[in-house]
């Protein structure tokens, strides 16, 4: 079974439940979804809850929004190089087997694909990444004439190697210390991180301003140690919630920790936090 939608323009945001006009075949196993020639923009909520082997967009579809494929299962997609931006959530709390991307796609908002376990190849188009775009990446490959970014061991980097973007949540591995050129570290860049054991921020990062730093949402976790050394600002939100198996916490002593929030969930294994005197604003407790 096919399921074809056509017209001109942009699919319309629905609410939640969808009352598209083909809700009637949401329980459905498709072999195909089309989205025709003509249409522009995929709404919210416009296929939630779909299942098909196999997505094909038109050439004139621009941009994916948010949850339009939420909690949905596909085998197969390839996002041609008209679809310039997938919004956040596009594909969440679903999956896809198998994905790609060609030449021409350029932003991938925050969570937009789902928390499998995946390795993701950017073309070199791709001007943005968000933190946790891919809420289950295990590794990162980059098209080495991309101009934005790029990938050392499976992390993705700015091109200058300035600004870590994305740690992959799945990415396997004993310890990470950031890289001596890192300045900055992205927003929600150090969201989910379930298979590194130990992980270390340096000194030479002047901006760790982010929210959800740490935090593991609903995955397994096997983070132990976090180490962040003096010098680094921190303002950071939600901080490491549901790390069951985190037993050690170093916070700098200084610049001031102008903000700073948790932990607050399920760190069970933590029996002791050091707060430095240098924090200025504190929300959030062990429970």
């Amino acid at each position: 079974k096919i399921l074809r939608v056509d017209g001109y323009g942009a699919i319309p945001d629905y609410g939640n439940p969808g009352n598209f006009p083909w809700n009637k075949y949401q329980s459905t196993r498709f072999a195909c979804i089309v989205i025709g020639d003509g249409i522009t923009r995929v709404g919210m909520n416009s296929f939630k809850s779909f299942i098909a082997n196999q997505i094909i967009f038109g050439k004139d579809v621009e941009s994916i929004a948010g949850h339009s494929f939420s909690y949905g299962w596909f085998t197969k997609v390839v996002f041609p190089g008209n679809v310039k931006v997938i919004e956040s959530g596009a594909f969440i709390y679903g999956g896809i087997s198998e994905f790609r991307f060609e030449n021409g796609v350029e932003t991938i908002q925050s969570l937009a694909f789902p928390n499998r376990n995946y390795s993701v190849h950017l073309p070199a188009s791709v001007k943005n990444v968000a933190g946790s775009a891919f809420a289950g990446a295990n590794k990162y490959t980059v098209d080495p004439d991309n101009p934005y970014m790029t990938a050392v061991d499976g992390v993705l980097y700015s091109k200058d190697l300035t600004v870590l973007l994305d740690y992959p949540s799945m990415r396997n591995a004993d310890e990470y210390v950031t890289p001596e050129t890192i300045v900055k570290i992205q927003d929600d860049a150090l969201h989910g991180i379930a298979n590194t054991r130990k992980f270390r921020i340096t000194s030479n990062v002047k901006n760790l301003q982010t929210y959800r730093l740490f935090a593991s949402g609903d995955r397994a976790n096997h983070l132990e140690e976090i180490y962040i050394e003096d010098g680094v600002p921190m303002a950071v939100n939600w901080t490491f919630y549901n790390n069951p198996r985190l037993q050690k916490v170093r916070l700098p002593e200084s610049p001031a920790i102008t903000y700073f929030c948790g932990p607050s969930i399920s760190c069970s294994s933590l029996e002791s936090l050091k707060i430095p005197q240098n924090v200025v604003n504190i929300n959030g407790f062990l429970e």
